[in-house]
């Protein structure tokens, strides 16, 4: 009687975890719709690198920032990420500063 019973919890399991691989396996191919799982994979198209960093442009005079500029463009950096603190862009309700933001920018884009 006890194998009887070992058995029979023994099949639950093996249909439920079944039932459990199955479900996952429909939920994926239902959320890809057609994308190539880049797990299952490794046929995907070359994807260029590009570094980022995160920096304080606004601690660098308009020289210094020229110089970090240059560098940052010999060390093949892309993107830069610079934070935008709201306090420093409205220090007052409905009085917005963006003068270090437009010098900023315009070096950029120089």
């Amino acid at each position: 009687m006890r194998r009887y019973l070992v058995f029979v919890l023994f099949l639950f399991t093996l249909t439920g975890s079944l039932s459990a691989l199955a479900a996952t396996q429909h939920a994926m191919q239902f959320q890809l719709r057609g994308y190539v799982d880049a797990t299952q994979t490794a046929n995907l198209p070359y994807r260029i690198p590009r570094l980022g960093v995160n920096a304080d442009l606004f601690q660098y005079s308009t020289g210094e920032l020229i110089q970090n500029l240059e560098w940052m463009q010999q060390a093949h950096i892309h993107w830069i990420r610079q934070f935008a603190y709201w306090d420093q862009l409205e220090p007052q309700p409905g009085d917005y500063a963006w003068d270090a933001w437009d010098d900023l920018l315009e070096t950029l884009q120089d």
